[in-house]
């Protein structure tokens, strides 16, 4: 079985203790509490964003398909809006 967290024997870990680890680790760093969910959320639109392909993001994240990944992952931001619209202008003003 892959695991995300294992002891050191290759154990699973309780989640909980991942959890307050997590929550450990980013108090001292004086960083802002984010759900390791949310760190999942953040390295996908992350991927995505700088143009890692979908089917590899959905693949990473266990994603039955890639329908799945796009409704949940996919969102436009200012920037890629911009970029469809120098993108669409080169093609209509060459």
């Amino acid at each position: 079985m892959d695991l995300v967290f294992s002891g050191e024997d290759g154990r699973p870990i309780r989640p909980d203790y991942v959890t307050k680890r997590l929550k450990r680790l980013v108090q001292d760093a004086g960083l802002e509490w984010i759900r390791l969910h949310g760190l999942r959320h953040t390295m996908a639109s992350i991927a995505l964003q700088n143009g890692t392909d979908i089917a590899t993001v959905s693949q990473r994240l266990g994603h039955s398909n890639t329908h799945v990944t796009a409704r949940i992952y996919l969102h436009g931001s200012e920037e890629s809006d911009r970029q469809a619209a120098t993108a669409l202008d080169g093609v209509l003003h060459g």
